[in-house]
């Protein structure tokens, strides 16, 4: 319950829901964006102007703040799960569904490359000990031929393909 806020909420909600009851939205959200942007502060755009002209600006923070609020604080009234029982059911039914969204992927991945199972699961055990250093390996390695992968460029943080030489003269010959 330390670590997951929506358990701690459904606990909280079955044991003592008074304490939630009285958890006014609109009054928690004014007094949150009084502390952090004034007592009387008023955006002086619209949220289109904000986004479009000062999108790193004090609105546009403010909006941004505004919503955040808004989605966490939908959450304690009335989304939420009223029991412990509820919200694990509702965990495991999205834990459920991102385990069948692998495993989906491992059989279409499976079917495409014409994998054996062997070779799905010394893949997937490979994956699952993979590091970043391990990654960044792979990574390098890749990029010293960017003609076989273009996903992955000669150039660290270059978004555009690049082609090498002898391509680019392929190309222009033909």
């Amino acid at each position: 319950m330390l670590t997951d806020e929506g358990l701690f909420m459904a606990f909280v909600n079955e044991v003592k829901p008074d304490l939630l009851k009285g958890r006014d939205a609109t009054q928690q959200m004014k007094l949150q964006l009084g502390d952090e942007f004034g007592e009387d502060f008023k955006p002086s755009l619209t949220r289109e102007e904000a986004e479009r002209d000062d999108p790193f600006g004090t609105d546009s923070k403010y909006y941004i703040k505004l919503d955040s609020l808004r989605k966490e604080l939908a959450g304690v009234n009335g989304t939420m799960p009223t029991t412990v029982k509820e919200y694990l059911a509702k965990k495991q039914k999205l834990e459920n569904t991102e385990s069948q969204k692998y495993e989906i992927e491992r059989e279409t991945v499976k079917s495409q490359y014409k994998m054996s199972d062997v070779e799905v699961k010394a893949v997937s055990d490979w994956a699952h000990k993979l590091k970043f250093q391990d990654l960044v390996k792979v990574h390098r390695f890749l990029r010293k031929f960017p003609t076989r992968n273009p996903d992955i460029t000669s150039t660290p943080g270059d978004a555009q393909g690049t082609k090498s030489a002898r391509q680019k003269f392929l190309d222009g010959v033909f």
